[in-house]
């Protein structure tokens, strides 16, 4: 299993190798199914502040690993409440997961 995550979180350094104004987390989503040479992973993006340190509001995207022949490879990654999954060489956008938290807020400021 720590080749799996090790693989996942590569693959988020990559990723936000731009920088994020977003504290992440890693963990492993425990509905990853029962292949084991596959697993899914989930990225929290949060803002935390020293105002406000339990933020109002995440997202998150999922990231599918596998394991094939030798190798621990990412195939690809999901937005919050998307089904399009992503290929690892498309660039990642910040400003999706702005407008994620910014749909919550908007919910929840409705409620």
């Amino acid at each position: 299993m720590a080749r799996f995550q090790a693989a996942a979180e590569s693959f988020v350094e990559r990723l936000l190798r731009n920088g994020t104004t977003y504290d992440t987390s890693l963990t492993e989503d425990l509905g990853s199914g029962d292949d084991p040479s596959k697993r899914v992973f989930k990225v929290i993006f949060a803002k935390p502040s020293k105002m406000v340190p339990v933020p109002p509001a995440t997202a998150y995207i999922r990231i599918f690993v596998h394991f094939e022949s030798t190798k621990y490879k990412v195939n690809g990654y999901t937005l919050e409440g998307k089904k399009q999954v992503f290929s690892i060489d498309f660039p990642f956008n910040e400003a999706w997961i702005d407008g994620i938290i910014a749909r919550k807020m908007k919910l929840r400021d409705s409620l």
